[in-house]
């Protein structure tokens, strides 16, 4: 009857199905009231090209035309009372009224209100958990084709471009229906011959439909928050239209058909309130989609529906739908088709499938399958249906909704024995899970049955004993283990019991011993077979062989990946996540837990960035399976580990992007589980919420964008009032502030002004109870961290409501820990954290610009607070009294203090440049105060020095200038007060003030508190302990008040009579000062004083110091930038100098100097300490021309005295001596000489040249003897160095002293400095490179000696080029070939012999590197040798190392070239 009625209802519906010349037109006509033209387009989401795109193309509909626009056309149907409207199925586009295909896809449409349209669908449409739960369940059935999703993503790429493309293509004849209801079908065909242009031809056409299954569990969007329902969708599929399923969804159906009646469904029972069960049926063209979606918004209700929806399918697979209920589900069945078909949607689909896809249309073949079904053939087909795989999708608290396999007591028919017999067998094992469109983990299974196939494999199975190829095509053929290994290995009864691993960490074993035994291990880990140890080592109960056996799985992914076939990359990832929930449900330890995290990170970075991605759902997958276990730790763990390992991977730009979507598709999962247990609950334990926080603070910094940040942000400030958590909280508030999306001050109202609350209701409270306790606890110590990280933050934000009561609070608090009681370094740590932060305020007071009304009120809170801090950082720079254990501090603990209070002086010169003159006022009283009393004052001189060092600390930052502060300080009041005699300490600090303020007396108008200063100073040098202090007080006074002191030179007679008595290692510096004020007398009346300091030279070492300080203080300090002088000045400057120099008393004092230096050199010349003090005196007592002094010596005579020196023993001081006095041999005839017209220039080049030649002959000679010696280049890198910067400046100053060398010296050099080409240590080489490069520069230009430097270059040209070319082919570090490039381009510039050299090397057996082709060699030949500048030899032989380093075409090749 349901078949005659349907016949005569398509009797009534339409006449004809008609071909137009463009399209296809169909009428349906039975006397409807209202009429309707449906364009039905053969471009649903399944023949998509690309994802979304037919989501965009279905919302371009009735969008501007060629003739219309779109506000024409809506307005004109609105005219007629007419209705647009579009839809989108998996096959179809549907557009209803007057659409008229020739769109314009403007861009501005598409940017404008197409994509808007799109996003906004796709929003709703996956905020709404039943349509997402269709969708995922699609995907997940049919997984390509009709698995494709209807709607576009958020991340899609769609562009205007892809739409108009995909419009061509289904836009043709083969391809549209133009399908009229109420619609004269001759008119209708009328119109659309004269309105409708095909684009071209031909159907579009997807793989046949296969019906896969599996499962897949997500969390809830965030926009959608925790106002949807929790929802489950269980079903099953089929590849053809299935009346089966149509039956078992009837059946199931617990809908009534009466109002008020009940229904017959096994699941009516199952609807109570708050609880919805709805029965889907979405048949195909050529396939099916049945089954029960379940929403409650109680995870357990769902729960509880879900296990008798499952039940429910389990009966029926058993057989027991039968009998009256078969034939009311038949019934039922027969109704929801026969209503369905008078709908004008269903009569247009049914129309389209038979027009377009050439069957006879759903509403033709189901109904004569149905009248076929009975109860026996029912039973058969629904048992072979329900045995596939279910689909299932969970949506919401994935925690708490229930796995497929946890449904029912009894498996789901596709986890059957039988079936995994199959599985076992089956060559075709992992085939459909290359797939990428599956959600679901393939190959799990439900929790408490963790076994997989790999996993349970037959005892021959893990040795490589397989029959043939078609068993176990899981395991790739290579995973063998000879039976050699496997008796090492020791396996004995099936079980792996490794006697390597546990030997080689038992106590019992020597060293060597395990360190051979280690070595055997790793060499079997290195070999392929090493995979099939991963599985049975990590199932051992020893825990260092469960190690051992993760560790080779991480290191088999990351270091042999090679050896693993793609094709099995799946089977590999399956058997290591079971294997590593195993671990888990077993209470594996955490150090191999977190081994087998790297391990599978190691795997998703392999898989996961592949195009396409084998494992796009690597975290949720472990997630979910980590989950499914009791080890509550293991998840965040893993977390941590995953992000961690994504974060530092050496990846390319592209896969580390991808890499990172893939962090964020689970980043709804990974939020929601952190939402569930980081507040305090009582299911959630101590520790495990200690884990999640760990795991969100590796998050934070790259994983979690700004809006998840402050979601998550309210509830840690909420966790900050428990005390077991508080550490680990503040730990990830500290991430979130300073390397988060939140980061540099974002975010405040989130952040910081919630934490300002918490702060000043509890958070000050943990100060207090520290402050009590007497000491900071963990809590304290990391309350101190969050108050840091906080400012550091909004440091910005905070100052510029610095008024308020809030932040005054947060200052103070902070203020608390820097002032914490104690010594830094023994009784807390907190005081040296604060001291950045308060560093960092002063810089953003210095940058705030206060205008608004509360301009005076900031002012002021920021004066008090700045007051405030100096006085406690005074008093945390207090030194203890020996009663406060002073003398109970090891030497460690000084120092440690001592540097705390160098950065605490840094932050004193910060609150200085805020304060300026009003820094002086809490500390000055403080100091008038303590020494009010004469004698020791009260508490002891401790605070005092401790004072004083805070006003030496700010020197830097005070103007030179007058300053009634520092009157104060240095006058009777302070300075006069401090003790003359003991107190080391305070008298230290004195000394150093007075020194550190040198600069400040010089612009005082009366000297007489310099001379208070200067009493001071000499005072202590009776004491040797402040002798070191005093000189260097004594130094800087001179240096820089040498005028105001000249006036006073006799007082010096009494200090330099005293010198006996002065330290020998402080008289240098004494010297110097008296110098220094000697320097600014008048250069007749400095004679007498210089010529008495030449008594210094009896003790030699002793006045080899006292020499230089005296050339030093002689040297003339004035900054050329500063002093304008004219030409003719400088000219009687250096005339007035000639003319003292010349005095016979300083001429023969001179002499003396030469002559002591020669005695010094040929006696200790060996002696480093004497080396020392020559090597200071020659730099301090030669200079240039123009800088010299009454001391200064001429070079040549002081170069010929390093000659003999280097002769007995050769040092780089020695040759960086002789580079220095030939740079002033080279300029000695270039200037005063000249300049004073006294000689002739050219004569006085001569012999300067000749010195020089001399010097030369023997430095080389001496430097290659001691570098002849085996290893003795590579193990003297300062010598080679400095012997080849020597030759430089030879070269480049006197290059003929390189060319006149006797023929074996020269070669012996040229062959040194080729072997220099080869070092292994890249300054040696580059300076050997720097020295050749010069030389043949120079050397042939110039005509005295460019035939002699051209045959010595020929002579050694071929060993050159075989070292320059080796070195730029990868023997040389990558930064030195910039150095080699340059030689190369100047040899091939200035010896043309050196092309055929070149040519020689690159083909000769030298030359094998594999890399180098013949092509590759040929191009760099051509591009070196016809290149017109040192450029393109540069870019030539940089593209030559590349490929010689297999660094050809890669990012960081190119992107590391040296510049």
């Amino acid at each position: 009857m349901l078949s005659s009625t349907l016949r005569a209802s398509r009797a009534r519906a339409y006449a004809t199905v008609a071909s137009s010349s463009s399209a296809n037109v169909a009428s349906i006509n039975h006397g409807q009231p209202t009429s309707s033209v449906t364009v039905l387009v053969k471009a649903g989401s399944r023949y998509e090209t690309k994802p979304g795109v037919a989501h965009c193309l279905k919302n371009f509909a009735f969008k501007d035309t060629e003739k219309r626009s779109a506000l024409r056309t809506i307005r004109e149907t609105e005219l007629f009372g007419g209705v647009l409207s579009t839809s989108l199925s998996r096959e179809y586009i549907a557009l209803t009224a007057d659409f008229l295909p020739g769109n314009e896809f403007a861009r501005h449409e598409f940017q404008e209100s197409v994509a808007p349209l799109v996003q906004s669908e796709s929003v709703a449409a996956f905020n709404d958990p039943a349509t997402l739960a269709l969708d995922l369940a699609h995907g997940l059935a049919f997984r390509n084709g009709l698995g494709a999703s209807l709607f576009a993503s958020s991340g899609s790429s769609v562009t205007n471009d892809d739409v108009k493309a995909y419009a061509s293509k289904v836009f043709s004849k083969d391809n549209v229906a133009f399908i009229g209801t109420g619609v004269d079908e001759s008119l209708l065909q009328k119109l659309v011959g004269e309105h409708f242009t095909a684009t071209g031809s031909g159907a579009t056409s997807s793989p046949a439909t296969k019906y896969f299954g599996g499962e897949t569990r997500i969390a809830p969007s965030p926009e959608s928050h925790s106002h949807a329902p929790q929802t489950v969708f269980i079903g099953f599929g089929s590849a053809s239209v299935s009346p089966e399923l149509a039956i078992l969804s009837a059946y199931l159906d617990p809908t009534t058909s009466l109002k008020w009646g009940q229904s017959t469904s096994p699941l009516a029972g199952l609807v109570v309130p708050g609880t919805t069960i709805k029965s889907v049926y979405l048949p195909y063209s050529d396939g099916t989609l049945a089954g029960v979606i379940i929403q409650a918004h109680d995870a357990a209700a769902v729960k509880t529906a879900a296990v008798g929806v499952a039940k429910a399918i389990s009966d029926v697979k058993a057989g027991s739908l039968k009998g009256d209920a078969f034939n009311t589900a038949l019934a039922k069945a027969r109704f929801r088709l026969a209503s369905g078909a008078e709908e004008r949607a269903a009569q247009v689909a049914s129309i389209g499938s038979k027009i377009l896809g050439g069957d006879k249309g759903l509403l033709e073949s189901l109904p004569s399958a149905l009248e076929k079904t009975d109860a026996s053939a029912f039973s058969k087909a629904a048992s072979s249906a329900l045995s596939a795989k279910p689909t299932y999708v969970a949506i919401g608290n994935v925690g708490s909704l229930p796995l497929s396999g946890a449904l029912c007591e009894s498996r789901w028919p596709w986890q059957t024995s039988e079936l995994r017999d199959v599985l076992t067998t089956a060559p075709a094992l992992f085939d459909d899970r290359l797939d990428t469109h599956t959600h679901s983990v393939p190959g799990r299974l439900p929790p408490g049955n963790l076994n997989h196939p790999i996993m349970d494999l037959p005892p021959n199975a893990m040795n490589g004993e397989v029959a043939d190829d078609t068993q176990r095509p899981d395991l790739p053929a290579f995973m063998v283990i000879p039976p050699s290994d496997v008796e090492q290995a020791a396996l004995v009864n099936t079980h792996f019991v490794p006697p390597i691993v546990q030997r080689m960490y038992s106590p019992q074993t020597d060293p060597a011993t395990s360190q051979n035994l280690q070595r055997d291990l790793f060499e079997l880990q290195r070999r392929p077979e090493a995979w099939g140890l991963v599985v049975p080592f990590v199932n051992s109960s020893d825990p260092q062989v469960q190690f051992f056996g993760a560790h080779t799985a991480q290191v088999k992914i990351a270091r042999d990946w090679d050896q693993w076939p793609i094709v099995h990359a799946q089977a590999l990832r399956d058997m290591l996540l079971n294997l590593t929930a195993q671990a888990a449900a077993i209470g594996v330890t955490r150090v191999v837990m977190r081994k087998l995290y790297v391990a599978v990170s190691s795997l998703a970075l392999r898989l996961c960035p592949l195009q396409p991605s084998l494992w796009q759902d690597w975290a949720k997958d472990t997630l979910a399976a980590l989950l499914a276990t009791p080890a509550v730790e293991s998840p965040p763990d893993f977390l941590q580990i995953a992000v961690e390992e994504v974060r530092s991977a050496d990846l390319l730009t592209a896969p580390k992007a991808r890499m990172q979507a893939s962090l964020k598709v689970a980043l709804p999962f990974v939020m929601q589980l952190f939402m569930g247990h980081i507040p305090v609950r009582p299911d959630v334990s101590v520790s495990a919420r200690l884990a999640w926080l760990k795991a969100a603070e590796a998050w934070v910094t790259s994983a979690l964008p700004g809006d998840e940040l402050t979601t998550l942000v309210p509830i840690l400030i909420e966790l900050l009032r428990d005390r077991d958590s508080f550490v680990g909280t503040c730990d990830v508030l500290e991430e979130i502030m300073s390397k988060s999306a939140l980061s540099g001050g974002k975010g405040t109202k989130v952040l910081t002004d919630p934490l300002l609350q918490w702060i000043a209701a509890e958070g000050h409270v943990i100060l207090q109870e520290s402050l009590s306790n007497g000491c900071p606890d963990e809590n304290s110590h990391a309350f101190c961290k969050l108050l840091l990280a906080l400012g550091d933050h909004s440091t910005d934000y905070l100052i510029s409501k610095i008024d308020q009561p809030l932040v005054q609070t947060f200052l103070k608090v902070i203020l608390g820990f820097t002032g914490f009681p104690g010594w830094y370094g023994m009784d807390e740590e907190e005081s040296e954290m604060t001291l950045q932060f308060w560093s960092a305020v002063q810089d953003s007071i210095i940058d705030s610009e206060f205008d608004d009304e509360s301009a005076a009120a900031k002012q002021a809170s920021i004066k008090a607070l700045d007051l405030e801090l100096v006085l406690t950082l005074v008093r945390k720079a207090r030194w203890p009294t020996v009663e406060e254990g002073i003398k109970t501090w090891a030497k460690d603990q000084k120092e440690k203090f001592q540097n705390f209070r160098r950065d605490l002086g840094d932050t004193l010169i910060n609150t200085y440049y805020v304060l300026r003159n009003d820094f002086f006022d809490p500390i000055l009283p403080t100091i008038v105060e303590l020494l009010e009393h004469n004698g020791i004052p009260v508490g002891g001189w401790e605070g005092v020095e401790a004072a004083i060092y805070s006003i030496k600390t700010i020197q830097e930052a005070v103007p030179v200038g007058p300053n009634a502060n520092l009157e104060r300080v240095f006058g009777p009041e302070i300075l006069g007060k401090l003790p003359m005699q003991g107190y080391e300490q305070i008298r230290r600090t004195g000394l150093d003030l007075v020194g550190s303020y040198a600069t400040w007396f010089h612009a005082q108008e009366t000297p007489e508190l310099l001379m208070n200063a200067m009493s001071y100073v000499v005072a202590a040098f009776s004491e040797p302990q402040l002798s070191l202090h005093a000189a260097r007080a004594l130094r800087d006074l001179c240096e820089n008040n040498r005028r105001a002191l000249s006036k006073h030179i006799d007082s010096f007679s009494n200090l330099y009579a005293n010198l006996p008595s002065i330290p020998d290692t402080e008289k240098a510096k004494v010297l110097q000062a008296i110098c220094s004020v000697i320097q600014a007398l008048p250069l007749t009346d400095a004679i007498g004083p210089v010529e008495a300091s030449e008594e210094a030279r009896a003790s030699t070492l002793a006045q080899l110091h006292a020499l230089s300080g005296c050339a030093k203080g002689l040297t003339n300090n004035t900054d050329p930038l500063l002093e304008f002088s004219t030409e003719d000045e400088d000219m009687e400057s250096i005339r007035l100098m000639e003319q003292a120099r010349m005095d016979p008393r300083m001429t023969e004092l001179r002499s003396k100097i030469i002559h002591v230096l020669t005695l010094a050199m040929s006696i200790w010349s060996a002696d480093a300490e004497v080396g020392d003090a020559v090597s200071d005196l020659i730099k301090a007592i030669t200079s240039l021309p123009s800088d010299n002094t009454l001391l200064s010596l001429p070079p040549g005579p002081v170069l010929e005295l390093v000659c003999l020196a280097a002769q007995r023993q050769t040092t780089a001081v020695w040759l960086t001596l002789a580079t220095m006095l030939t740079t002033q041999l080279d300029s000695a005839t270039s200037s005063v000489s000249h300049l004073l017209g006294k000689a002739d220039k050219t004569s006085n080049r001569d012999a300067d040249r000749a010195v020089v030649e001399r010097a030369t002959a023997m430095l080389v000679q001496y430097t290659l003897t001691f570098l002849a010696t085996p290893s003795a280049m590579e193990n003297n890198p300062d010598v080679v160095r400095a012997f080849f910067t020597f030759l430089t400046t030879i070269s480049n100053a006197f290059p003929s002293a390189i060319v006149t060398l006797p023929p074996p010296l020269a070669s012996g050099l040229m062959e040194c400095s080729i072997k220099g080409l080869t070092l292994p240590e890249r300054y040696s080489l580059v300076d050997a490179a720097k020295f050749l490069s010069t030389f043949s520069r120079r050397a042939i230009v110039n005509p005295d000696c460019a035939e002699a430097a051209k045959a010595l270059l020929k002579q050694h040209g071929p060993a050159m080029s075989q070292a320059l070319l080796s070195g730029i082919s990868g023997a040389s570090p990558r930064s030195t070939i910039p150095n080699l490039v340059e030689l190369l381009a100047i040899l091939l510039a200035k010896v043309p012999e050196h092309r055929t050299w070149m040519k020689e090397t690159l083909y000769s057996p030298l030359m094998s590197n594999p890399r180098l082709t013949r092509e590759a060699k040929d191009k760099f030949l051509f591009a070196a040798t016809a290149a017109r500048s040192s450029r393109q030899t540069s870019d030539a032989a940089n593209e030559f190392s590349l490929i010689a380093r297999g660094l050809d075409g890669s990012g960081f090749g190119y992107a590391s070239l040296p510049v």
